[in-house]
């Protein structure tokens, strides 16, 4: 029922490519939203320190993040359901810890000002409100987790953990992160990974059974739209690959392609495999110890971009719907040529 669906829907999208469907917005918004980060990270130590003249406030403000934070994040030992968050006892201890210590004076030093990451979210909102008109605009909050996960998000509630970002060449992160992880830690990406992980959320892939394909097309659909957020970006920016990496991927483009229809790889539901396209690595091992890493990423968005040419349709529709990778290729025609 679900593919007969989709493939309806995909005639439908077809038909109105001939009309003409839905333009891409510009590189105008006519109304910009307007986002301010909420500092978590400050109001906690004011609250910790005794510093804040309404602790009342602070917890009924934050009364949706605070339990997350002390006990999802922090993992802060809930002995007593009042003990964390009203005596402090769990968050004083943490926030004692030398290396916490040092980490938070560093990550406020980093962040005294983030007017740019204010500016770039309230114009990547902005699109996003054109693209997507039912969707919801969080809250967006900042912390410090001790190298915990990167972003947080709930139901209504983005916060960035802003120790996660403080560039390529912090000594603290020398030896903790591996060297291709290091250029995801400048703080110019928080923005976009702000909104690949909304996108995430809010358009979740449920099918269980899903091929390589359908995930790299989806990546690519996640990629594609991130560039209508981010027009001023390369997809290099937004993949985080260097130029290096950019021009090893297009240079390689049909061998890339060949070798996972060689393989037989595309149609696999085998999560190991899907992992070593899609994860986080130094390189693609199914490929070349010479390639980037998460190249299947690359190749969806090729689809992806292709597909768009031909029918340049709502992001929103799409999404919404189950993403049949089968289908979306067959239309892109994508033959793994630039």
């Amino acid at each position: 029922m679900i593919k007969k669906r989709v493939s309806e829907f995909l005639i439908i999208c077809i038909i109105g490519c001939i009309w003409g469907c839905k333009n891409r917005e510009n590189d105008s918004v006519s109304e910009t939203k307007s986002i301010t980060l909420e500092r978590f990270d400050q109001d906690l130590q004011k609250f910790i320190s005794g510093n804040m003249s309404d602790t009342a406030r602070f917890i009924k403000e934050y009364s949706d993040f605070l339990p997350i934070y002390c006990y999802g994040i922090l993992n802060l030992i809930q002995n007593n359901p009042q003990d964390s968050l009203y005596s402090k006892t769990g968050l004083n201890k943490f926030f004692s810890n030398s290396a916490i210590k040092k980490l938070y004076k560093d990550t406020e030093s980093e962040f005294k000002t983030t007017d740019d990451i204010e500016s770039g979210l309230s114009d990547a909102f902005s699109r996003y409100s054109l693209l997507f008109p039912q969707a919801y605009l969080p809250r967006v909050l900042t912390h410090v987790s001790g190298l915990n996960q990167s972003i947080i998000t709930t139901d209504s509630i983005i916060s960035i953990s802003l120790d996660h970002y403080l560039g390529a060449s912090y000594p603290g992160y020398q030896n903790i992160y591996n060297p291709y992880q290091l250029p995801t830690k400048e703080r110019s990406r928080i923005p976009v990974e702000v909104m690949q992980v909304l996108l995430y959320t809010q358009y979740p892939q449920e099918n269980e059974n899903k091929t390589l394909l359908d995930e790299m097309v989806y990546e690519g659909f996640i990629l594609y739209t991130l560039q209508q957020l981010f027009p001023q970006k390369d997809i290099g920016e937004i993949l985080g690959y260097s130029d290096n990496n950019i021009s090893w991927c297009k240079k390689n483009e049909h061998a890339i392609w060949d070798k996972i229809i060689r393989q037989r790889h595309l149609f696999s539901t085998d999560l190991l495999l899907k992992n070593k396209y899609l994860g986080p690595a130094p390189f693609t091992s199914p490929i070349s110890p010479n390639s980037p890493g998460r190249i299947g990423r690359w190749i969806g968005w090729r689809i992806v971009s292709e597909y768009m040419e031909r029918c340049n349709c709502s992001l929103h529709e799409l999404l919404e719907y189950p993403i049949d990778g089968e289908q979306i290729l067959k239309v892109s025609k994508y033959k793994g040529k630039g």
